[in-house]
């Protein structure tokens, strides 16, 4: 693992970055869940969660594609924010390096 970290430092932070996205959005999706409060969208998209309604395929197809949405955005997301300072320093110390 420390050799592919020296070799592709870029790809080893949007790992660590994608890893990181999906606990976050678990963490707040279940946490919204649990606690009934509005910390995840599950809740706010879903009204027959909240109030006991009985559920239509409508619904429950439209919350899948939400939350689909969420996790690959939230993926995407922390790859980049880990990737481009890493990217940064690997640019400046190949510019450095000649």
């Amino acid at each position: 693992m420390l050799a592919h970290c020296r070799t592709h430092p870029i790809r080893t932070a949007a790992l660590i970055g994608a890893i990181v996205g999906v606990i976050n959005v678990l963490v707040l999706e279940t946490g919204g869940l649990l606690h009934y409060n509005t910390r995840g969208a599950l809740l706010l998209l879903a009204p027959f969660l909240r109030f006991g309604l009985m559920p239509t395929e409508q619904n429950l197809l439209q919350l899948a594609l939400i939350l689909f949405i969420e996790f690959a955005a939230n993926i995407l997301a922390d790859a980049l924010l880990f990737a481009a300072p890493v990217a940064v320093i690997v640019l400046l110390l190949r510019a450095f390096r000649r």
